[in-house]
């Protein structure tokens, strides 16, 4: 006993089982004698393994859970950002962040939806502008067909001499040059409608009375409704001046009564008005005639668009007029419409007067 105690398993021969004994020495002849069967020991060793195993499995569980719910919670969001982005970039906009907090996934997952919302807008108002474009392609197409066919025709009868006579020549000659001129308008109509969208006609702004803008336009037209017998009034005319670009705004108002002369019907008066309104000015135009279907005031501002199809060749017009009317009140940071009133329609263009417009 060199080191003061000592361990041994022992097996006595009436034991029925090892015991473990544990000896030390107290003192000079004292001893310390203890004695454990092993049974107990592996008893408790085994207890206390299993107890260990099952709370170890129950440590485990738990917080795999925790982590996962963790996890899930930080990388859902991400996962749902990821996959809406997988939509827009498919032109998809009908998915949405759902915000559920005001951290930065949050503000980011708002930075998408507004993303989202305004892609939806622009790309729908570019599907609606091309297809515009593809319709104004065939109708400008529609009406440079029958004025060539026209051309080609007389053409070819004064080439193959199929006209005996000065006179009858001489009419194929007008016809031909009636119908450049229509061509010739239309081109013009165009480029100017062009480049008023584009923004490249620019209003050079100056100080016009309304009266004189509505007395210009009147002078302009009185020819032309007196020989047609069209009863004009523009003395409802309210006295102000007029910010604006003077050229551009006596063709969108000339505009109107080119249209009113063409439609007007029943007491064939066509009225022109000025007056104030909140913030701005408004010149009306008014035609007795037909009212405007209700379903057709909004296409009535269209490029080629007209309610009466075969007043085209008759007339002349190709529904430009109104489309540039509505892009110079645009210009000038105003609008135009329409009114379907008692006896016939009210067309007008409203401009602000305030002097910082320019």
């Amino acid at each position: 006993m060199a080191k003061g105690h000592v361990y041994s398993l022992v097996n006595k021969p009436d034991a029925e089982e090892r015991q473990i004994v544990f000896v030390s020495l107290l003192r000079q002849d004292d001893y310390l004698v203890l004695r454990k069967s092993m049974k107990g020991i592996s008893e408790s060793a085994l207890i206390a393994m299993r107890f260990h195993l099952i709370t170890g499995f129950l440590i485990v569980a738990i917080g795999g859970l925790f982590t996962y719910r963790f996890s899930m919670g930080f990388t859902r969001p991400i996962t749902e950002l990821g996959k809406v982005a997988e939509r827009i970039s498919k032109l998809d906009f009908g998915g949405k962040v759902r915000i559920a907090s005001d951290d930065e996934v949050g503000m980011l997952g708002k930075s998408i939806n507004m993303i989202s919302d305004r892609l939806s807008v622009s790309i729908n108002e570019l599907q609606a502008d091309v297809e515009r474009r593809k319709q104004l392609v065939r109708d400008i197409s529609h009406e440079l067909k029958t004025p060539i066919g026209l051309i080609k025709g007389y053409a070819e009868g004064l080439k193959y001499s199929v006209v005996d006579d000065a006179s009858k020549a001489e009419r194929y000659c007008s016809v031909i040059a009636d119908e450049c001129d229509r061509m010739d308008n239309l081109v013009k109509e165009l480029i100017s409608l062009s480049m008023l969208e584009a923004g490249a006609a620019r209003p050079s702004y100056s100080d016009l009375g309304s009266r004189d803008l509505v007395s210009a336009v009147a002078k302009r037209f009185s020819p032309i409704l007196e020989g047609k017998g069209i009863a004009l009034d523009a003395s409802e005319v309210a006295d102000a001046v007029l910010r604006c670009d003077g050229e551009m705004m006596k063709r969108a108002v000339g505009n109107f009564v080119t249209n009113a002369i063409e439609h007007v019907q029943g007491g064939m008066a066509i009225r022109i008005r000025g007056e104030s309104c909140d913030g701005g000015y408004r010149i009306s135009v008014f035609n007795t005639g037909s009212h405007i279907p209700e379903e057709e005031t909004a296409k009535i501002w269209d490029v080629f668009y007209t309610t009466d199809r075969s007043r085209t060749r008759r007339t002349g017009s190709h529904g430009l007029g109104l489309s540039i009317s509505k892009q110079v009140a645009l210009l000038h940071g105003g609008k135009v419409g329409l009114q379907n009133v008692e006896g016939g329609v009210d067309f007008f263009i409203e401009i602000p007067t305030d002097k910082s417009a320019d």
